[in-house]
């Protein structure tokens, strides 16, 4: 397999994702834009995926079938694109004169095919017919005026789009993969102009041909499925930081359930289990926190203040500060709490341990109990603090 057709064909797979994503975002929401998205995308897929089998097709069709087919499959592509976003951004009153203008190209590159015949594909010189060379600039042409039209249209869209990250970041990746496309139909007439002229261009049109175009493809597709595909990233992001989270609490609320076992409404046989429980990782990290707190709380007449005093010298003189330094401490506190209730000893302290108050935040409480957590279970400052 080429590279080229290597290219296609993921391209290709890259697009018929896409497809199935905007498939069951229509069953939900079928308004039109969803819907011509979908047609355009289904339409490019079908025209990229041609390419590695070309010379089959042309084989058992007699003629060259594959360049009409193709080449009208992207107008309609490009069609299709460019509705999705006058649908979005102006409403429906265009996509009729956008439909009309790629109806007549269409049928004026059958005509000229018609007329160029095997030509059509010839690479351009002095001698060239006039189909071929009118075919292709109408092609180009057209398609040149549609990708920029896309691109400004996707630009503008999220310039103003504020509160979905997701979207916005996918208009600005079409935007970025119709410059590209800009770029190879640029070349593209820059290219036959200098041939026409007479001169052999001193670059390969290869390289643009096979990786910028298709590349430009993927690229667009890819925009077109981050609005889907970021949430769904994000939330996927956002469920192993809890179960991150959730693990690396583990030491200090194991603890804390061997001292009161019935601070857990739902405990973990093992700490293998733990890790593996397949509930939501939002309430499972909740939970725990909500846990570790009534642990705190049960454990908190057993603190001992002189083992927390030590602490805070400690963690000073290693260079902790601030909540570094203050995680330190209370983890002293709790192991002190935790070695003094296991062997029944009631604390008589002249001076209260102080308590701790949440927030309404279970990211910064997540982060807080973390911080004790890892002391708890790392710092060699705590050990050495209950001497």
């Amino acid at each position: 397999m080429t590279s080229a057709a290597l290219a296609a064909l993921v391209t290709a797979l890259l697009v018929a994702a896409v497809e199935l994503m905007w498939l069951r975002a229509i069953r939900r929401n079928g308004n039109r834009a969803l819907r011509v998205i979908w047609l355009g995308c289904l339409l490019l897929g079908v025209a990229v995926a041609i390419q590695p089998v070309h010379p089959e097709i042309n084989s058992l069709a007699g003629f060259n079938l594959t360049w009409p087919v193709q080449h009208v499959l992207v107008v309609g592509a490009a069609l299709a694109l460019r509705s999705f976003f006058t649908y979005s951004v102006h409403g429906s009153r265009r996509v009729r004169l956008h439909l009309a203008s790629a109806l007549v190209v269409s049928a004026a590159l059958v005509g000229l095919f018609a007329l160029a015949g095997d030509q059509i594909d010839t690479r351009f010189g002095p001698g060239a017919p006039w189909s071929a060379v009118a075919a292709a600039a109408l092609y180009d042409g057209y398609l040149g005026v549609t990708v920029v039209s896309i691109g400004l249209l996707s630009w503008r869209w999220a310039a103003r789009e504020t509160s979905r990250r997701w979207l916005r970041r996918g208009l600005r990746t079409i935007a970025v993969g119709c410059l590209g496309a800009t770029a190879f139909v640029l070349h593209d007439l820059v290219y036959m102009a200098v041939s026409l002229a007479g001169d052999r261009p001193f670059w390969p049109d290869r390289l643009v041909n096979e990786v910028v175009a298709p590349v430009s493809v993927a690229v667009s597709v890819f925009g077109a499925a981050l609005p889907t595909l970021g949430p769904r990233a994000s939330a996927a992001v956002r469920a192993w930081r809890r179960r991150r989270a959730h693990r690396r609490l583990y030491p200090l609320w194991a603890a804390l359930h061997t001292a009161a076992p019935q601070i857990a409404m739902d405990p973990p046989r093992t700490a293998w289990h733990d890790r593996v429980r397949m509930q939501d990782a939002d309430w499972l990290l909740y939970r725990r926190i909500i846990e570790i707190w009534d642990g705190r709380s049960q454990i908190g007449p057993y603190v001992d203040n002189e083992v927390r005093r030590r602490a805070a010298e400690l963690g000073a003189e290693a260079g902790l500060t601030g909540e570094d330094l203050s995680a330190l401490v209370e983890a002293a506190g709790i192991a002190s709490g935790l070695a003094r209730a296991e062997h029944t000893v009631t604390a008589e302290q002249e001076d209260p341990v102080p308590a701790l108050t949440g927030t309404a935040d279970l990211a910064a409480e997540v982060a807080w109990w973390t911080k004790v957590a890892v002391a708890f279970d790392r710092s060699p400052l705590v050990p050495r603090s209950q001497h």
